[in-house]
């Protein structure tokens, strides 16, 4: 399987038939072999309210974190079935 080198992002074109949703439907699905559901596209960075920090982990990983009670059923089921509801 082909690694890109650390840093590297989501990379492709919108095709002359796309609209902007589905190409990065498109893209994930390539590069990630992910299935998403694009909604609303947002254009900011999110701001930290109540996190130290945003990052992305695979379903294994989130049990290396601590989780609010009310956020353990969905982590558990994330980490079962790789998905959430």
């Amino acid at each position: 399987m082909h690694r890109p080198a650390c840093g590297s992002s989501l990379g492709g074109k919108i095709e002359a038939d796309q609209i902007l949703r589905d190409a990065l439907a498109r893209e994930i699905s390539e590069e990630l072999e992910f299935e998403v559901s694009v909604g609303e596209l947002l254009s900011k960075t999110p701001v930290l309210t109540e996190h130290a920090e945003v990052r992305w982990l695979a379903p294994a990983e989130l049990s290396d974190l601590e989780w609010a009670p009310t956020d353990i059923p969905v982590v558990e089921l994330i980490e079962k079935t790789g998905s959430a509801p």
